[in-house]
């Protein structure tokens, strides 16, 4: 029974239109509850540390108008439009999702648990069906221990995540090597091999049924890649669809998570290439991506992936059918201007494309 409300929940609004439901009752709670703001860059880590700061020193404020766990959990409900059991405590924090129908409680040092309905209810499925896929022995890379799903078909599905599993948690000083990794991961579960003819004509039907005008340049470059390589034998494997720095920890052993978008017949190289390109898509011309994708060390990368799972076509190949069904990814997802510059970025790579 409680007899106590805990008051030292703050909610705040990030520019993504995220909510962050911070816990200010000490220094390491704060510090808990922003593990939620991935700070990739030396300004993120900075204005990150800002934070922490601000967040504490509001904590101390006696006249601030900090929520309690009940009222947090009404807040939730009421966004929810049902009621869900999230199980506030004193030591933990949320995040509500730009959409509004996705929830992560923080049980600080203890567990994570996800919530998901409406839109994001499917995706979150999915997520679930990748870490039950993934529980078999892996070298390059791990994951969160996976348990207590839950799904209410028509309401809501729910996980816990927990990392306590984990020997070390600080963070490696070495540069990630990502092949061994990825690789590892596109072979998680059995390959689909098929012909290069039969994927272009479904990449081909899906650009033709996306609303696209203009895309005389992509349909010639595939229907050349089909006279070329079509018998070519294309295996399809895991990819995660969203591989970038804030959906992993660079731990001695990576920890990856966020698998909501992965898919089980994925197009080799496609995680590689979202790494380097879909994190600065949005404010870097196209020239500079472009040469940083044919820059000899990202190359002489992009070989060893394709030679080590036999794919006899250059990584050029590869380039432009990401870039392809990158922009198809973001258009379905809602997304135009995303979906725009990866088109842009298709266009200006295929005037650089002499040969396929």
């Amino acid at each position: 029974m409680k007899f106590i409300e805990q008051t030292h929940f703050f909610v705040l609004t990030g520019n993504n239109a995220a909510t962050y439901v911070v816990n200010c009752k000490s220094w390491t709670s704060v510090g808990m509850s922003l593990r939620f703001y991935k700070a990739t860059s030396f300004k993120a880590k900075v204005l990150k540390r800002g934070l922490h700061g601000v967040l504490f020193v509001v904590g101390k404020l006696p006249f601030y108008n900090f929520k309690s766990d009940i009222q947090i959990t009404e807040y939730l409900n009421a966004l929810c439009k049902q009621e869900i059991p999230f199980n506030l405590d004193e030591s933990c924090s949320v995040l509500v999702s730009p959409t509004r129908n996705k929830m992560i409680v923080h049980h600080h040092k203890q567990y994570f648990e996800k919530f998901a309905f409406g839109s994001s209810y499917q995706k979150v499925k999915n997520e679930a069906g990748i870490y039950a896929l993934l529980k078999v022995p892996l070298k390059h890379f791990q994951i969160s221990k996976f348990y207590d799903e839950k799904d209410l078909v028509g309401q809501y599905c729910s996980f816990k995540l927990s990392n306590t599993h984990l020997k070390e948690l600080k963070p490696s000083k070495a540069p990630l090597n990502l092949v061994p990794l990825l690789l590892e991961f596109f072979k998680a579960v059995p390959k689909t091999v098929m012909q290069l003819d039969t994927y272009i004509n479904t990449l081909i039907h899906k650009i033709q049924g996306a609303g696209f005008t203009s895309v005389d340049s992509q349909i010639t470059y595939l229907n050349s890649l089909k006279k070329n390589y079509g018998a070519t034998k294309l295996p399809l494997g895991l990819t995660h669809r969203d591989f970038k720095h804030w959906n992993l920890l660079a731990l001695p052993k990576v920890l990856l998570f966020d698998f909501e978008e992965t898919t089980t017949k994925g197009l080799p190289m496609e995680d590689l290439l979202n790494f380097y390109v879909d994190p600065i898509i949005k404010y870097t011309e196209n020239k500079l991506i472009y040469n940083n994708l044919s820059a000899p060390d990202k190359q002489a990368e992009f070989k060893l992936y394709l030679n080590s799972l036999g794919i006899n076509l250059e990584p050029q190949v590869l380039i432009n059918l990401y870039l392809i069904e990158r922009f198809l990814f973001w258009k379905q997802a809602g997304e135009e201007d995303t979906s725009y510059r990866y088109f842009q970025l298709s266009n200006f790579v295929l005037t650089k494309t002499h040969t396929a």
